[in-house]
């Protein structure tokens, strides 16, 4: 695993071309459009941002990370080749289970903080304050479902990613747009904590993944990157200054290189992996 700064020299760029597409997924309450900025002019090659269950006219799934994903996996097998699979958020934990359970689907996986929040129940005390942080959003939002006011944990939610007073700051249009995703958010925090699988599940992973993290984004963020680049063989651990929680929207030419310098160097090197 390296660790790198956004403006470090990583790699030199090979002179190897390579058309494989992008898939790319993005997070909680949001939609295709949140990859617009940093993947809308990216040459010839292909990219697919397909709607997450119960996003557009995708239909529902069950709550479980294998659930949720299933349709992701259909639909990269549908391509007929691999694919630079992205992710962002929780469609970054999808992504990871895409990437974990079907690699030879796969070339290469860059998540941008992905929230497997679930790791961290294994780990040290501060791990362990760092996921009663996030359950406890996740509660309140399970609490207002069940008295009929799911609209005021999405609330919570977004403050939780974005800072105190965020949602108060919205207009009514913007939150009306995101208390109509409502029912998906609970749906994909009851999926994360149902996960079960340890870090250590990923020390056998052949896929090189490169996991990014904003400079500014919240501890726990942060804190579940550098987590999974520990335990993962052909990982890199990138820096994006000044960046938070939605780097690949806020700061999309930045993401863009870092994605893009990545899959340039994984097509250009052979990985090997002794995962005996």
């Amino acid at each position: 695993m390296s660790v790198i700064e956004f403006d470090s020299q990583v790699f030199a760029k090979p002179q190897i071309q390579d058309d494989a597409p992008i898939v790319a997924l993005y997070g909680s309450a949001s939609g295709p459009v949140f990859w617009q900025k940093m993947l809308g002019a990216i040459g010839d090659r292909m990219v697919y941002t397909p709607n997450l269950p119960g996003y557009g006219r995708a239909p529902t799934r069950e709550a479980s990370i294998a659930a949720q994903a299933a349709d992701t996996i259909d639909f990269i097998e549908d391509l007929l080749e691999p694919v630079h699979l992205v992710g962002h958020s929780f469609g970054g934990a999808l992504a990871l289970h895409v990437a974990r359970t079907k690699p030879h689907l796969i070339k290469s996986l860059t998540l941008f903080e992905p929230v497997v929040a679930h790791l961290l129940r294994y780990g040290c005390d501060h791990d362990q304050a760092l996921y009663r942080g996030f359950e406890s959003v996740g509660h309140h939002m399970v609490a207002s479902d069940a008295d009929q006011n799911l609209d005021q944990g999405i609330g919570q939610f977004v403050d939780y990613w974005n800072g105190n007073g965020t949602w108060a700051a919205l207009n009514a249009d913007k939150q009306r747009g995101i208390q109509s995703l409502a029912q998906s958010v609970l749906t994909h925090f009851l999926s994360i904590k149902k996960e079960t699988w340890v870090p250590g599940a990923c020390r056998t992973m052949t896929v090189p993944v490169q996991l990014v993290y904003g400079e500014a984004s919240k501890p726990i963020a942060r804190r579940m990157c550098a987590l999974l680049a520990e335990v993962i063989p052909l990982s890199q651990l990138t820096v994006v200054p000044q960046a938070g929680h939605f780097l690949p929207n806020t700061h999309a030419q930045e993401c863009k290189k870092v994605m893009t310098d990545f899959m340039a160097t994984t097509s250009a090197v052979r990985f090997h992996v002794n995962v005996a």
